[in-house]
């Protein structure tokens, strides 16, 4: 891949290799300033939240710039504000819809993979317990599906 740029303060991304939740190695782009990190698409899903703690570990701590219409570090162009739904707070990512990718900052990225590890977990007890999760009754509701892979569709 070419050189990606920060979207927030224009400094070069360093690529470096972490270790996704499958227990493999995965190569991410952060900003050594300490803005934020960029997921190529779905690799911010692989992650989880032992791996970001590592992560940031050491990372500068910075208060997020809220900037509209930030430049993807790949495609250069203006990439969209994603929220996701799901959660019951609001966490919000910058997406490019030209490559997929993800640009998230450090807290973000810690409250995201905290609250999808506390919502999966939730989850995976209701299951064992023979429960609907809310995830499963939500997704009958929206779908009509009710099968464990809308569930994980859901949850992911």
């Amino acid at each position: 891949m070419g050189i990606k740029k920060c979207p927030l303060c224009n400094g070069y991304l360093e690529e470096i290799e972490v270790e996704n939740k499958y227990g493999l190695k995965m190569r991410i782009d952060k900003c050594p300033s300490g803005c934020g990190f960029w997921f190529d698409q779905f690799e911010i899903y692989q992650m989880s939240l032992k791996g970001a703690e590592k992560l940031v570990e050491g990372l500068p701590s910075k208060n997020p710039q809220e900037k509209d219409k930030l430049p993807c570090p790949v495609c250069q162009i203006p990439m969209v504000k994603m929220k996701l739904t799901y959660f019951s707070e609001e966490v919000t990512f910058d997406y490019c819809k030209g490559c997929s990718g993800v640009w998230v900052d450090r807290e973000r990225l810690l409250k995201y993979k905290s609250l999808q590890e506390e919502k999966g977990r939730k989850a995976y007890i209701s299951l064992l317990k023979g429960e609907e999760s809310d995830y499963l009754r939500s997704g009958k509701e929206e779908k009509g599906g009710n099968s464990i892979i809308d569930f994980l569709l859901k949850i992911l």
